[in-house]
């Protein structure tokens, strides 16, 4: 495999940027307002959606489960899991954000229609480059 000596770091990377993603939702749940504004996607007339804090909470605790599966690839984290069905909950997630990064082609994504507002800004800039970023480094991690 030639790409096997990029499996470590970019599990490790991957593990380490779904831990921040998980301490930031975690702080929105908790009532932090920094960046709220750009939290979902905006039309004309406002957010697509509102995001109740309890959501927020559980995208939260999906970060620390998909970190902590990163961390179990790395023999970092103990698990009565098999190898087995965690190389296919790490292809899964893989495959969850690489949908994530092409996105909806309409508000979400790198194909997105609609840009005018701050979350389409920091999506384009951000959110779907460290989406692709994440099912590239877990993905690899998987094969």
């Amino acid at each position: 495999m030639p790409i096997a000596f990029l499996s470590t770091p970019l599990a490790g990377m991957a593990a380490a940027i779904l831990v921040v993603m998980a301490v930031i939702h975690m702080y929105w749940a908790l009532g932090g307002s920094i960046g709220v504004e750009a939290l979902v996607p905006q039309t004309a007339k406002g957010p697509l959606f509102r995001v109740s804090a309890s959501m927020t909470l559980i995208v939260a605790l999906v970060f620390i489960l998909a970190a902590d599966l990163m961390f179990t690839r790395l023999g970092m984290a103990a698990t009565r899991i098999p190898p087995e069905s965690v190389q296919v909950a790490c292809i899964t997630m893989a495959a969850a954000f690489l949908i994530r990064a092409v996105g909806d082609f309409r508000y979400v994504g790198f194909f997105k229609r609609v840009r005018g507002s701050r979350f389409a800004q920091l999506d384009t800039t951000l959110y779907s480059p460290v989406s692709l970023f994440l099912s590239v480094a877990i993905g690899v991690n998987s094969l």
